[in-house]
């Protein structure tokens, strides 16, 4: 399974490199792993790697999920920071994440 490609574009999946190896992380969470390190799509045209930021707030661990190519941003929560990651993968599956656009920081002060 692919990470999705932002809306759009044509779909052609992703590229075949990454600019790191981890097998132990890809091997867990491979969607996660090519969300936060693919360089390319299979096209060729280059893809700017999503940033996922983890953070606890009260009794609950979040992941901030950034596709910079879509210029949108979903967010997942979890009791645990195992559970949190989990969650993450599972937020990539296509159709699986309440994807929404991020917010101009120029509007920000």
């Amino acid at each position: 399974m692919a990470i999705r490609r932002s809306t759009g574009r044509s779909d052609n999946g992703v590229s075949v490199g990454s600019a790191f190896a981890d097998p132990t992380f890809s091997g867990s969470f491979p969607l996660l792993f090519e969300f936060l390190t693919r360089v390319r799509w299979d096209d060729g045209k280059p893809r700017t790697p999503g940033t996922a930021l983890a953070f606890s707030e009260g009794e609950s661990v979040k992941i901030c999920l950034s596709d910079k190519d879509a210029g949108e941003v979903a967010f997942v929560t979890a009791r645990t920071w195992a559970g949190v990651w989990e969650a993450a993968e599972l937020a990539l599956e296509p159709g699986c994440a309440d994807w929404r656009p991020m917010k101009s920081r120029r509007n920000v002060r």
